[in-house]
């Protein structure tokens, strides 16, 4: 439901009034940075710059048409623009969004890996946040997200997985292993009822958890 609702409602002025409104609760919440994946990241960018906020903010790629790009390649051809137009900013730092691995082909996520090595930038992606993102990722490819995206050589120091909810001892070890950071969504998670994210297990790994 969600999807096509955006791809009919989500335009630039929607995401450049979300950005401002989210910034000004950042701000009077005395939070100084943030990770975001959207659309239209360069709004996002340019209106975080503007607030004095630090942003790890990464244009979002996904397999079907989107309200900013309509296919992966455009997303990623855009991606690479506006990594190149922010890089070196004292605030932005821009990154790659690979929605996550049930929202993208194989080859995708392998090619976003490699094109964030090349740009040296941060990777972000969604990675089991539900239980049946589990078990369509292990019906379709034999593996949990973790396992079938480590196998891909998804993981490394300037990847930063979002949400993490349903995830075994086993695969926060490997996360660990991987030197991978973990952005926690407690909000979302009980607003989607995804499920309760082993936040203190993945701290006492020693996981960078923000």
């Amino acid at each position: 439901h969600i999807f096509p609702a955006e791809a009919r409602n989500v335009t630039e002025d929607f995401v450049r009034a979300g950005t401002r409104l989210g910034l000004a609760e950042l701000i009077r919440g005395g939070v100084t940075t943030y990770c975001d994946m959207y659309y239209f990241e360069d709004a996002i960018a340019e209106e975080t710059a503007k607030a004095g906020v630090r942003g790890v903010l990464g244009q979002s790629v996904i397999d079907f048409p989107a309200p900013d790009y309509k296919t992966p390649q455009e997303a990623l051809r855009y991606a690479r623009t506006f990594i190149q137009k922010w890089k070196g900013h004292p605030l932005i730092i821009p990154a790659l969004a690979p929605h996550a691995p049930y929202t993208l082909a194989t080859e995708h996520l392998k090619y976003t890996r490699a094109l964030s090595d090349e740009l040296d930038v941060p990777v972000v992606i969604h990675v089991s946040e539900t239980k049946e993102e589990v078990s369509r990722i292990l019906e379709q490819y034999g593996a949990r997200p973790v396992n079938y995206l480590n196998d891909l050589g998804f993981f490394g120091s300037k990847t930063i997985a979002a949400h993490v909810v349903h995830v075994s001892g086993e695969e926060i070890s490997l996360l660990h292993r991987a030197g991978t950071g973990v952005a926690h969504n407690p909000q979302s998670n009980m607003k989607l009822a995804s499920g309760v994210a082993p936040v203190p297990e993945m701290l006492a790994k020693g996981i960078a958890v923000g």
